[in-house]
């Protein structure tokens, strides 16, 4: 009887030892997530992304750089934006998130920095360039709208995956389980959550990141289902025979929004509700 005894006390000292590193391991990335605040330095989390957290022009310019580089070699970013919206109000972007192949991931503050550099123009502006996440276009629109950001060449998840022969969803998640197996419905409350705050915490981080990140992967799995050539065939050729069979569903202009729906932007000095 003892050494069951023993065996059932050693398990249970195992999982209150991984329960307690685990509690350990989030609090060191809360720590880090203030910790890099106002640091250059790039985080790493569960997609071997890296990640950069951009609160000044000099930052946005540095790894707008990064980005050229990547896009020269494949020209295809993974697009999104964070604001908050209470009803038909809502606030400027807060946060831009912009993803590229080899995992490079950056979430852009732009509220926060002094001057929108033009290296940033630039990239949004290029048509050549793929920006790919669901409803894009309602999200260049408010780029437009606050920042007067032009934003080329987008591409909308839903589309791709209805011309994989399925049902039109406006949702992330629905798209992510169905198509990558992955779970982001835990995740969907973040969305309202305070995108203006001076230090993000560890969740919004993870959040942001996952959205990005998975509008990308999903793009390269929804193309594969969609081109008629692999991609082993060559990537450039592969591109350009998805960009050749969605060209009537890549939008070049961003003046205009795609769903109808129209938010007013408040000024939070101004409105009292928002403060």
């Amino acid at each position: 009887m003892r050494p069951f005894v023993v065996l059932a006390g050693a398990g249970i000292g195992a999982c209150a030892l991984a329960w307690l590193l685990r509690v350990i391991e989030s609090t060191k990335s809360c720590h880090i997530t203030n910790a890099i605040s106002n640091e250059f330095e790039p985080i790493r989390y569960k997609f071997n992304s890296t990640i950069y957290i951009i609160n000044t022009t000099e930052k946005c310019r540095k790894v707008i750089r990064m980005f050229q580089s990547q896009c020269e070699r494949f020209p295809v970013l993974g697009f999104d934006c964070q604001w908050e919206q209470y009803g038909s109000y809502r606030k400027k972007v807060a946060l831009l998130q912009l993803v590229c192949d080899g995992g490079l991931c950056a979430l852009i503050k732009l509220r926060d920095m002094d001057e929108i550099p033009s290296e940033l123009f630039r990239l949004l502006g290029d048509p050549s360039i793929l920006k790919v996440g669901m409803e894009p276009q309602n999200k260049a629109y408010n780029l437009w709208a606050d920042y007067r950001i032009s934003v080329k060449g987008t591409l909308d998840l839903s589309t791709m995956y209805v011309s994989c022969g399925m049902y039109y969803t406006r949702s992330l998640a629905e798209l992510a389980l169905k198509v990558l197996n992955r779970n982001m419905m835990r995740m969907r409350p973040l969305r309202d959550s305070d995108w203006n705050q001076p230090i993000l915490n560890a969740y919004q981080i993870k959040y942001a990141e996952e959205v990005a990140y998975v509008s990308f992967e999903l793009f390269l799995k929804l193309g594969e289902k969609a081109a008629l050539c692999s991609m082993w065939t060559g990537r450039k050729i592969w591109l350009s025979e998805l960009r050749s069979k969605f060209s009537n569903e890549i939008i070049y202009s961003n003046k205009y929004n795609r769903s109808g729906e129209c938010l007013m932007v408040v000024d939070d000095l101004l409105n009292p509700m928002f403060v």
